[in-house]
């Protein structure tokens, strides 16, 4: 465990979907970009824990580094096809369509938390 890891916490409580999955090549490969932009937005909102407003909204990515926050995805066009959004509930969102100069022209949800019902047997 690096030492971001322990100030960032525990990355599954981000996308806790991913957890003790066994997926195929393809999806390994996507899990662990989704892994990583994991460690990277709660690494992001733990440093910026101090700010309000970093709360809610969308932490941005580019390139895997966090670029900034954002409150809403109304503007793709101020993203670059490619750039990914994670929400606070850990939904991520990746810019689509359009091109590097003028920037995306949608935002594309990838990934969404499994919701677990809580049980009610006793």
């Amino acid at each position: 465990m690096t030492s971001n890891d322990q100030t960032c916490g525990d990355v599954t409580q981000t996308f806790p979907g991913l957890a003790g999955q066994n997926p195929d090549n393809g999806t390994r490969v996507q899990n662990r970009r989704l892994l990583k932009a994991a460690k990277v937005v709660a690494l992001y909102r733990h440093q910026n824990a101090d700010i309000s407003f970093f709360a809610g909204g969308y932490v941005l990515l580019w390139r895997m580094k966090a670029t900034g926050w954002s409150s809403d995805l109304s503007d793709p066009n101020r993203s670059r096809p490619g750039a990914m959004a994670v929400s606070v509930t850990g939904q991520v969102f990746v810019a689509t369509g359009g091109n590097y100069w003028n920037g995306a022209t949608e935002w594309s949800l990838i990934y969404t938390p499994a919701t677990v019902a809580p049980s009610t047997a006793v």
